[in-house]
């Protein structure tokens, strides 16, 4: 039994799942695509066309017309819990269409790649940019709503930079899908303290609308001490610190009341990738265990999607799945500018630990946002230089942390408490005084840590670093060009290399090297 997903909204995808297993989750921004885009024709039916007489059913995650969640909806609309179903016949095949809501399949896709799947009862946490509610899902898939707790979380978060920075001059009720990153790297720098009073009247116009989307202006906020102030200014990083600690408050208050017996957690929307937020979930005592996957953004829909209509089918949600199912590498080229020689480990860690940065790719990308290995960009983890250099090829504000990718049985020795850490959705405070590169201002870092069994290529090489200097740890961050997805063919590598003197990238078990940099090797001896 096939089922062919869709998200046609925003973090755009296509998957399969097949006997209860994720076949492929194939994303559009991932191949050198705009960030954050929506499903387009041309990879619908890339994607999807050699499967799709072999399906057995079609399931879509809705959106809505306009401006606005709320607009007319669209196979499935975005709000409620609706699920609908109809049978589609073709000359020669009938499939199932299950058509759901933009948030039922957001409940769902986070439950069904839960551990917990079909066994257990949860709570669900939804909060992303419209949706930010509280529910309960048993093991029958009855969903609950428990409260509407705040409407526009994350809305409202990344609003605030947009406050602070000058070229931010999007219409009221908007604001930037990337910012609410930076707002979480700001945080960071930020004191605790009390606010002044033109903070709190920001905190309160940013908090207490009703609804943000149709609420929010920056012009009204032209005369405070605020606007346009420079988002590193320290009022600013204060203020960020500020609104992220109030708005976990006001969460954390409704779900208290709610949770009368122990279970786990379950979290999803983009709201999941704020560290901060899911470690003080994790540390808060309500839950027995707290689950984020890595697509827990719109990236996890399409799944979610597949996810219900797999139950209606076969009466089973769990979805057995790897971070690493998303596109292969495309080798569309040959090389001119760079030499190929056998990938070695041993030379890697040497360069490495001689400062270069070197691009890494291994086998499918990784579905979610966050690069685990596949297609990442690494570097040696002691020096803060390496951190601003990588934010320069990435052309990054400095402020940006980088992360790093941890031997996993290695992990409580450089980072305080952290035993697994597989998607790098959580912080931890690092007590490696050696980490300078992944140590961000704050004392903390986004961990990700790798076993044998995640990522075999990503462990044997932590481990010769560990063999040369004692530790297995490397920077990590993603392999892809500003405001686009990871890059995922050659050509685009190839390029992205050039163009950043970048000497050395490695495609599964090829290593291979600027030839401009072997001239200046024979030169130099």
């Amino acid at each position: 039994m096939e089922i062919l997903g869709f998200n046609i909204g925003h973090d755009g995808h296509i998957c399969s799942i097949k006997d209860g297993k994720l076949i492929y989750s194939y994303e559009n921004e991932k191949d050198n695509g705009a960030r954050y885009s929506s499903t387009s024709l041309t990879a619908a039916v890339t994607h999807s066309l050699q499967g799709f007489m072999n399906s057995d059913c079609i399931a879509v995650s809705g959106w809505a017309e306009g401006l606005h969640p709320t607009g007319y909806p669209i196979d499935g609309g975005y709000l409620g819990l609706n699920v609908a179903e109809k049978t589609l016949s073709t000359p020669g095949k009938n499939f199932t269409w299950v058509e759901c809501s933009h948030e039922v399949s957001h409940i769902v896709s986070s439950y069904a790649m839960s551990k917990w799947a079909d066994t257990d009862s949860c709570y669900v946490l939804l909060w992303e940019g419209y949706i930010g509610n509280f529910y309960f899902i048993d093991s029958n898939l009855n969903i609950t709503l428990l409260e509407k707790i705040l409407e526009s979380p994350g809305l409202r978060y990344a609003f605030a930079y947009g406050l602070a920075d000058p070229s931010f001059n999007l219409r009221p009720g908007y604001a930037r899908l990337g910012d609410a990153g930076k707002m979480m790297a700001l945080t960071g720098y930020g004191r605790k303290k009390k606010p002044t009073t033109a903070q709190q009247y920001a905190l309160d116009y940013i908090l207490s609308c009703e609804s943000a989307i149709t609420t929010l202006d920056k012009k009204d906020l032209l005369s405070s001490p605020l606007y346009n102030i420079g988002v590193e200014s320290t009022e600013f990083c204060d203020f960020a610190k500020m609104l992220s600690d109030r708005l976990f408050e006001i969460f954390l208050d409704k779900v208290t009341h709610h949770v009368t017996t122990m279970h786990p957690l379950v979290i999803s929307g983009g709201c999941g990738l704020n560290c901060e937020w899911n470690t003080n979930w994790r540390n808060s005592g309500l839950f027995s265990d707290v689950f984020i996957p890595p697509c827990t953004n719109d990236t996890g829909v399409g799944i979610g999607a597949s996810a219900i209509a797999q139950k209606k089918i076969t009466g089973k949600v769990a979805v057995d799945w790897s971070v690493y199912s998303g596109q292969n590498f495309v080798f569309d080229t040959e090389i001119t500018k760079f030499s190929m020689s056998k990938l070695d480990f041993r030379e890697i860690c040497r360069l490495l630990l001689n400062g270069e940065v070197i691009c890494w790719v291994q086998g499918r990308c990784e579905i979610g946002p966050r690069a685990l290995g596949n297609r990442s960009m690494l570097a040696a983890p002691f020096d803060k230089e390496t951190a601003e250099k990588i934010n320069r090829i990435k052309q990054r504000e400095k402020f940006r942390p980088v992360a790093p990718v941890c031997l996993q049985e290695d992990a409580s020795l450089h980072f305080e408490g952290c035993i697994e850490s597989k998607f790098m959705l959580e912080f931890f405070r690092v007590i490696n005084p050696d980490l300078q590169a992944v140590t961000h201002i704050d004392g903390t870092a986004r961990v990700q840590t790798v076993s044998h069994q995640d990522n075999v290529t990503l462990y044997q090489l932590l481990c010769e670093f560990k063999k040369q200097t004692g530790v297995g740890v490397l920077c990590n961050t993603s392999l892809n060009e500003k405001g686009k997805g990871f890059i995922n063919r050659l050509s685009d590598l190839e390029e992205f290399c050039a163009n950043k003197s970048i000497n050395r990238f490695v495609v599964n078990d090829v290593m291979y090297t600027a030839r401009s940099e072997e001239f200046q090797d024979c030169e130099s001896t």
